[in-house]
């Protein structure tokens, strides 16, 4: 009888292997891949203008899967441009005509129209507490940095040419196949990436990435599986006349101008006394499943308290992805705890990204309990209990070091991709 682990690494093998079959029917001396790939990318340097549609799909064998996600991204001389982005939470616009910017969240129902001024209105504030849903906004931003991915790889295969379709428009181009073994500096988990690039232009028009995943459900251990990221760019204009009307704005229908949005920086009372001890606070799902903090006693914890209209928050789960991928088998339990206005949002957002932790939501209970303060807030807890590291919105660096200093195993663990 085949254990689930078993069953697991065998599809794991099997999946890779299909890529390594098919790598190896074509040319093993492949020395043009990365040249294309370095190609593409010039394409995409200093640009004046641009206008770029990316949509992604993920999939897999353990639903359910985020949302399928549309962003555009358009840009222009005169500090126009239009960013808009649908990743599951309402389709968000920040645009510029130049002289007047608006920006329209649909979670809100409601725009800002405020002068352009091209000294401060440099897009989204990352800086600040905004809304998740802005996020979407800010990977808009950065289409333009699309093929920057190409530095991190010093090697590539180059496959055979391929003819593709994309909302009904087809494209010769070029294939190009990455691995983890490519990578400049591996990451935890393998993976497997293939560019499609169109002829001619060196466009990039599509990428399909294999990678493993981690779901976690309270209660239960987690389930590690494949899963893939299907990328497609349907329209990719470059340095060439974007029309004046790409840049108007018209108030979707019930839209209502509103002064400003609030920003949700959430600070609780100023510094309260900081606890030595983790208190045994009832964590809440939004399934209603309930369990005592006490129960992850006999491992370390680190705890990442946020709010969906914390963009500090949101931007710090790509660090706290990463460190999970390389501690999740050191035995440290990583969670997120929620004080959003809405839980259910929170949710959506996670699964959205397909981020691997569980994830609670307070409604005070904890963060009083711990102290109230801030937030982005990351507490690391020692196995005996002991908080040794409790700080408003640390550094990547900061928590890496604290988790280091647990023990051997985990700054072994942390060392490996420095």
């Amino acid at each position: 009888m085949c254990s689930e682990h078993s069953v697991f690494s065998a599809a794991v093998v099997c999946w890779l292997a299909v890529g390594y079959v098919s790598a190896q029917a074509r040319s093993a001396d492949s020395p043009d891949a990365l040249e294309l790939l370095q190609k593409s990318s010039q394409q995409y340097v200093a640009l004046t203008s641009y206008k770029i549609i990316e949509e992604e799909t993920v999939s897999s064998d353990h639903p359910p899967d985020p949302a399928p996600s549309v962003m555009l991204a358009i840009e222009a001389p005169s500090h126009r441009y239009r960013f808009e982005a649908d990743i599951g939470l309402g389709n968000d616009v920040r645009v510029s005509d130049g002289h007047f910017a608006w920006f329209y969240r649909p979670q809100q129902r409601s725009y800002t129209q405020t002068l352009a001024d091209p000294a401060r209105d440099t897009g989204p504030d990352i800086s600040k507490s905004l809304w998740a849903d802005e996020g979407g906004i800010v990977a808009a931003s950065q289409l333009r940095e699309l093929a920057q991915f190409v530095a991190d790889y010093k090697s590539a295969l180059r496959l055979s040419d391929a003819s593709i379709t994309v909302r009904g428009h087809s494209f010769e181009c070029y294939v190009v196949e990455l691995s983890n073994d490519d990578l400049r500096t591996p990451q935890p988990y393998p993976f497997m990436e293939t560019v499609w690039i169109e002829k001619g232009s060196f466009k990039i028009r599509k990428i399909i990435e294999n990678f493993i995943t981690t779901s976690n459900s309270v209660g239960e251990p987690p389930v590690t599986f494949p899963a893939t990221r299907t990328i497609t760019y349907p329209e990719v204009t470059l340095n060439e006349p974007i029309p004046d009307s790409a840049f108007q704005f018209a108030p979707p229908a019930g839209a209502h101008v509103a002064t400003e949005f609030p920003d949700h920086v959430h600070h609780g009372a100023s510094a309260t006394v900081r606890i030595t001890q983790a208190p045994d606070v009832t964590l809440r799902s939004l399934d209603g499943q309930q369990v005592q903090f006490s129960s992850f006693r006999g491992h370390p914890v680190l705890i990442d308290i946020w709010a969906t209209w914390c963009a500090p928050c949101v931007y710090g789960f790509r660090d706290l992805a990463r460190l999970y991928g390389e501690t999740h088998q050191t035995g440290l339990a990583i969670l997120s705890i929620d004080v959003s206005d809405d839980a259910k949002t929170a949710q959506v957002y996670l699964r959205k990204m397909g981020y691997p932790w569980p994830n609670f939501h307070d409604s005070g209970e904890v963060e009083s309990a711990f102290g109230l303060s801030g937030i982005p807030r990351s507490i690391v807890i020692d196995p005996d209990g002991r908080i040794t590291f409790d700080r408003m919105n640390p550094t990547a660096e900061e928590v890496r070091k604290a988790i280091a200093n647990l023990g051997p195993e985990y700054s072994k663990a942390l060392a490996v991709s420095h």
